[in-house]
């Protein structure tokens, strides 16, 4: 049985300059999503806006949970309703910073959507 191909490359930047833009993206798609996202969820929005998956590999962790929980600066990973450390159950919620704080704040202050309603189904909860 053939394996299936191998996402696109990442682009070529060096190291340091790839962790920091991986970084800004994971935040800007969490950013958006005030509940948080369901770590099924948080690969699927990161495809569609960024084309590829997170390269955790390249940065040196052997799963995407790996390495998002050594992000700490960037995003927390809580457990989901099940309290497992299933990699199923993990919610992602961004951390902001000094740059993205005033975007932080104005989601945080959106009204919450009832069931049905923009974000159903992203929490997977």
């Amino acid at each position: 049985m053939s394996r299936p191909p191998a996402p696109p490359p990442s682009p070529g930047l060096p190291g340091a300059d790839y962790e920091a833009q991986a970084k800004r993206n994971v935040r800007s798609v969490l950013l958006a999503h005030k509940p948080g996202l369901a770590l099924r969820a948080f690969r699927h929005e990161h495809r569609h806006h960024f084309g590829r998956d997170v390269d955790h590999k390249r940065l040196g962790a052997p799963t995407l949970l790996h390495l998002l929980r050594r992000w700490g600066d960037v995003l927390t990973v809580a457990t989901g309703p099940g309290g497992g450390d299933l990699e199923e159950e993990a919610v992602l919620r961004a951390v902001p910073d000094s740059n993205t704080m005033h975007l932080y704040a104005m989601v945080q202050r959106q009204k919450d959507s009832g069931p049905g309603g923009a974000a159903a189904g992203y929490l997977y909860c």
